[in-house]
């Protein structure tokens, strides 16, 4: 394909696939309508199952060289404390199977580094996609700020709210959570610093991550009944301190301004149109719970690069068959990890569910069946 690629959107899922094309030999252009990637600073996991996809692509090195932290426990526990179930990937998975922790705009950069080394992507920062460029009823390319670009195909990863991706895709389908999730980067908690973990309270459901640096992610899925508190000032320290063990003998330290924002879960009709495709949240939006937005995204984009590796250079019809093909293939394997994530997103909104998850006496658990669970949540192939 001697024409260039267009990828809308400079998140880990629009790096992630101008890194997996260009690894491929493509050469694309990536629009982002920020100037800079850094309007997010919360921590992020990368699982044990993507590190070998890292690997092939060129980004591992660039991620170890911002000293993430590396660890290999997971643990639910309820608000006081009590473990109900614990895991060590390494012991169950496999040596190789180990979690990676870093703030968000540390991962943005070091893909931004890894897609620059390729030296086939022009990364254009501050140009907004606004309208598909259509031909024939084919997506063509975009129009951006600075014009008209035009592409044989046009790769849409510009997260879950984008009129561009409702203009050629048609509306999501969305599933609005009773919940709302609630972020915050803190000083570490003694005794987390280990793991990553659930605490399953009487109101609510909090996720811990560790960070380097002896900091924390704290994300906090908030009952119904506390959504109107959000607006109060020291909500979030007075809330972390009162209700949830980690914090109980202190205020957590705070390093930035928590986030909040609403549940949800969506669903596009399509993954592809003729001349354009989807990737990440643009196509399909999951529950926080379980860290795999971001790891999704990056499967999607080695998916699609694997695909249209071999199309005919300037062939149309065989590049729109290479990513139906795709879209059918990704579907398959994001459709469990939607469910799991669903299912325990559920679980954590309703306070009977909570509760008779942590009596379930998971700790004790049979290794076969941990094992299970653990591949399920942290994709593993």
């Amino acid at each position: 394909m001697t024409e260039e690629i267009i990828v809308v959107g400079g998140g880990i899922a629009g790096l992630s696939a101008a890194l997996a094309l260009a690894r491929e030999g493509f050469e694309s252009r990536l629009f982002e309508s920020r100037t800079a990637n850094d309007s997010v600073d919360r921590g992020d996991v990368l699982q044990p199952g993507i590190l070998p996809v890292l690997e092939s692509l060129g980004a591992f090195a660039a991620i170890m060289d911002r000293n993430p932290l590396r660890f290999h426990w997971f643990r639910i526990l309820d608000a006081d404390g009590r473990v109900h179930f614990e895991a060590n990937t390494i012991a169950l998975l496999g040596a190789d199977r180990y979690f990676l922790s870093l703030r968000h705009t540390e991962i943005l950069a070091a893909f931004e580094q890894a897609v620059r080394a390729t030296g086939h992507v022009d990364i254009r920062m501050g140009d907004r996609a606004i309208s598909p460029v259509l031909d024939g009823g084919r997506v063509a390319g975009v129009r951006t700020k600075s014009g008209e670009h035009r592409a044989a195909l046009t790769v849409i990863a510009a997260g879950a709210n984008s009129r561009l991706t409702d203009e050629i895709f048609g509306e999501a389908t969305i599933h609005r959570y009773r919940s709302a999730f609630y972020n915050g980067r803190v000083a570490a908690a003694t005794g987390y610093a280990d793991a990553a973990c659930y605490v399953l309270g009487p109101r609510g459901a909090t996720v811990l991550v560790p960070l380097p640096g002896k900091q924390q992610r704290v994300g906090i899925q908030l009952c119904p009944d506390d959504l109107p508190q959000l607006s109060s000032p020291g909500y979030f320290e007075s809330e972390c301190g009162v209700r949830f063990h980690p914090f109980a003998d202190a205020r957590p330290t705070l390093f930035e301004r928590p986030r909040m924002y609403r549940l949800r879960r969506t669903k596009r009709p399509r993954w592809a149109v003729p001349g354009a495709v989807l990737v990440g949240d643009a196509v399909h939006q999951v529950h926080p719970i379980g860290g795999q937005g971001m790891n999704l995204a990056i499967r999607d984009a080695c998916g699609l690069a694997g695909l249209i590796r071999d199309v005919p250079k300037r062939d149309r019809t065989a590049i729109d068959d290479a990513t139906l093909r795709y879209s059918a293939v990704r579907a398959e394997a994001v459709r469990p990890v939607q469910s799991l994530t669903h299912v325990l997103g559920v679980t954590a909104d309703n306070r009977v569910a909570r509760s008779r998850l942590t009596l379930l006496g998971l700790r004790h658990s049979p290794k076969a069946l941990r094992r299970r669970v653990l591949a399920a949540m942290l994709d593993v192939r």
